[in-house]
């Protein structure tokens, strides 16, 4: 099966955030390494054109020398103000991102940022620290690119930033998340420490030692109580975000049916249960080869498994739609990315060769605010997937066409006079 909605960008891609109904956050880079590629995030606007949905890219910013490995996104301000919490090596950069209509030419500059982002920039507090004056958004490194000059200009600047690993060896943030109310971020590192911050000031509230390996995968759930932590042993645990104590861990299966690692873990919402919440993870093979992975479902409070649907292939990335109503994931080894209905883990849609490789990052959009116009308004979910390929995929699920009642009616007269023509002509 051709995929029919395709972008590209020029840079390797890590990590994908939806910023609206409309525009995704997409971050990677090529390193440290001086081979000329770009190291930062775009932002992207997806768009309908020649019978497809298309990502394109509507404005860039250069992180410098590092790249952004990971990166999640949080909104204060009734979603007025959205910020961007991105990994680059030990810190957590945050960056404000501010929506403007695009100025006419020969229109004032635009204002400065408000006192309140300016006070925070320059704040020097122990836990966070402002930018130095060479990854500032003053510098020259840092352009945008406005190739394809719409209605909207998005004003970028950088916030505040904390060291949030402190490994001997070589430091590095390797997951970050947003609480859902946006004022706490949870950071996890190679030093295998859970930290939390308060948000948007980024002072350090508490820290959970984790695992003595890298923490590789994080979320926070729903309710803001619990964080789910993946780490380099493959081992997930739930842990409690008011105390710090471990609340559960999940079994992985007996080694007669082979070892196997977790991977990714995401916690979603019940549909008709807003109070009840589920973990959906990803359960890959050591050994690629022998074993096939699993998709797991675990119900809270206790977290008993609930579901568990089997995968072909190893998986690199997993999303689940705000609603919980889907979930996806992303193929290891193919680049095949699958859509699966949340509660019961059946698949509903298969896209084959989505990416030329590995899937590195899966989003569902969010449903429109009451004030948008969503492109993909006419279909029930929509996922964006990206990869190191640079591609940035748009794959979605049709609404489901129900009968009128009208014609449902129409329908039941037609069989009621049909049967009585026959029963006439039978002489009954």
């Amino acid at each position: 099966m051709a995929v029919p909605q395709q972008g590209k960008i020029n840079f390797p891609l890590y990590s994908v955030s939806p910023l609206s109904c409309n525009h995704v956050i997409v971050t990677g880079g090529g390193g440290a390494a001086n081979t000329g590629v770009f190291n930062g995030f775009a932002i992207c606007e997806i768009g309908y054109e020649k019978n497809d949905y298309v990502a394109y890219e509507v404005q860039r910013y250069n992180a410098g020398t590092s790249a952004i490995m990971n990166s999640a996104i949080g909104s204060l301000g009734n979603g007025k103000r959205f910020y961007l919490a991105a990994g680059k090596d030990a810190d957590c950069y945050i960056y404000q991102v501010k929506l403007r209509p695009r100025e006419k030419q020969g229109a004032a500059k635009a204002p400065e940022a408000d006192k309140e982002n300016t006070d925070l920039r320059h704040r020097n507090v122990a836990n966070g620290k402002p930018p130095t004056s060479n990854e500032t958004e003053e510098s020259a490194q840092q352009e945008l690119n406005e190739t394809f000059a719409g209605d909207l200009v998005f004003d970028i600047q950088t916030v505040v930033s904390a060291q949030t690993d402190f490994s001997l060896g070589d430091p590095c943030q390797r997951a970050v998340a947003f609480s859902p109310d946006s004022r706490l971020v949870v950071t996890g590192g190679a030093d295998g420490i859970l930290r939390v911050w308060n948000f948007p000031e980024m002072l350090q509230r508490n820290t959970i030692n984790a695992s003595k390996k890298e923490i590789s995968d994080l979320d926070i759930s729903p309710d803001r109580k619990l964080i789910s932590c993946i780490s380099g042993d493959g081992k997930c645990k739930i842990w409690s975000m008011a105390d710090g104590k471990l609340h559960c861990a999940l079994d992985l299966p007996p080694e007669d049916e082979g070892k196997f690692k977790y991977k990714k873990g995401r916690f979603g919402v019940v549909e008709d249960k807003r109070n009840t919440t589920r973990l959906f993870v990803i359960l890959n093979p050591i050994n690629y080869k022998q074993n096939k992975s699993y998709i797991q479902q675990w119900t809270g409070p206790s977290f008993a498994i609930s579901q568990v649907s089997c995968v072909g292939e190893a998986l690199s990335a997993l999303a689940v739609s705000k609603c919980g109503r889907y979930i996806a994931i992303g193929s290891m080894t193919t680049g095949d990315v699958d859509i699966y209905i949340a509660y019961s883990l059946q698949r509903l849609k298969h896209i084959e060769r989505a990416h030329k490789t590995f899937v590195t990052g899966l989003a569902f959009l969010p449903p429109a605010q009451p004030n948008e116009e969503a492109v993909l308004a006419e279909c029930d979910a929509a996922v964006v997937s990206i990869s190191v390929d640079n591609q940035i995929n748009i794959h979605y699920i049709e609404k489901t066409q129900g009968v009128s009642m009208k014609l449902a009616v129409v329908l039941i007269i037609i069989v009621l006079f049909l049967t009585f023509m026959f029963c006439s002509w039978i002489d009954l």
